[in-house]
């Protein structure tokens, strides 16, 4: 089985690098991983080391306890340095995740962390997956930079969109154009359950409606006030309206007075 060198940069994808130690070690590989200052500040180094079951480094002056040795190989009776010696042994060394502040680095050369000074220092295969915003990945300092890492020879494992990513541009673009059509403000689709009385007038505007009762439309009290185009005899509405058009009539007849 191999000898996997694993470099954990800065980023919030760097929860994913115990997964893949893990299906990595499962599979029966030797596991060692690198950290940088920033990496710890998203998922600590006693987790790898309890999946790897080696201890993890985090500093290029830092004493390797197994002195570069990966699992299941013996330790050298001489202390080595450690960044030169565990890249020596490694069949392979992925940068996972590679923020972009760390691909800039290995573009340019820099080597002021465990991670960077041992990229450098490694002849076995080098592969960087890089893990950022989507933006910061677009932008053409990080392309051009990715370009030159793969004219060198390294391989560059492409970026897949996340739930997190998804999310984002979800918010930006309903921002921008508004929400779409399948994703309506308000109260969701259904049944209308609001409760609406079972004998109410729909055709007729709501100060036209009779006053409902649960049993029907509720009588009006005795003495009350009409409502225009009606009377009140006994507690109950009568329509005045062919009254008032019968005299109406009458007077038209007569002529003015």
């Amino acid at each position: 089985m191999a000898r996997i060198l694993v470099g954990v940069s800065g980023g919030i994808a760097a929860y994913k690098s115990l997964e893949l130690a893990r299906l990595a070690t499962k599979e029966g590989h030797a596991v060692r991983v690198l950290m940088t200052p920033a990496a710890q500040r998203f998922v600590g180094a006693a987790s790898f080391e309890g999946i790897t079951g080696a201890p993890v480094l985090t500093d290029e002056f830092e004493r390797d306890p197994t002195r570069g040795a990966f699992p299941g190989d013996p330790v050298p009776e001489h202390d080595p340095i450690g960044h030169l010696e565990v890249v020596a042994n490694a069949d392979a060394y992925l940068i996972a995740p590679a923020s972009a502040n760390t691909i800039a680095k290995l573009a340019a050369g820099i080597a002021d962390s465990m991670v960077t000074t041992s990229f450098l220092a490694c002849s076995a295969p080098r592969l960087v997956a890089p893990a950022m915003n989507d933006r910061m990945y677009r932008d053409p300092a990080t392309q051009e930079n990715l370009a030159t890492l793969r004219r060198r020879g390294i391989i560059v494992i492409e970026p897949e969109e996340g739930a997190a990513a998804r999310a984002a541009c979800a918010a930006r673009r309903d921002r921008a154009h508004g929400p779409r059509p399948d994703r309506p403000l308000g109260r969701p689709p259904g049944p209308d359950l609001r409760r609406r009385h079972p004998r109410a007038d729909r055709s007729r505007p709501l100060h036209r409606q009779s006053l409902l009762g649960p049993h029907g439309p509720r009588p009006r009290r005795a003495g009350g006030p009409a409502r225009s185009g009606g009377d009140s005899r006994g507690g109950q509405r009568v329509d005045a309206g062919p009254a008032r058009r019968a005299a109406r009539g009458r007077r038209n007849r007569r002529g003015p007075s």
